[in-house]
């Protein structure tokens, strides 16, 4: 049975809770000003760095450089063995993102905050 357009049970497009939320509005499109777009609410988003930033330093004692040993049990089709190594974790640049460094310094983003899912 279709519900305001949508099926019983099915959850509402993203768009729409933005919207319903208030976290976007109606507003002049950055490229044409003369067209009316969704754009996100300047008051509504304000927090928003603030909160991504905190929950950010939550991680930050993962940054550094972590020995590992991995004990892996055996199966049917392998022995037990036992891998080692080394892992090294940073901050990004703009502190948005955990990231695991290669040992040539590249760092490959692993871990971030969302704060509009807050996840």
């Amino acid at each position: 049975m279709a519900f305001g357009g949508l099926q019983k049970g099915v959850r509402q497009m993203l768009i729409q809770e933005l919207f319903s939320k208030g976290i976007m509005k109606m507003g002049p499109s950055p490229v044409n000003p003369e067209r009316q777009v969704g754009v996100f609410n300047p008051e509504a988003i304000a927090g928003l760095p603030a909160l991504r930033t905190h929950e950010m330093e939550k991680f930050l004692w993962l940054v550094g450089e972590w020995d590992y040993e991995n004990a892996v049990p055996p199966t049917p089709s392998s022995p037990a063995y036992g891998d080692i190594g080394t892992a090294k974790y940073a901050l990004s640049y703009d502190r948005n993102w955990l990231c695991s460094v290669s040992p040539d310094g590249r760092q490959s983003p692993q871990i971030t905050f969302d704060p509009l899912s807050k996840q």
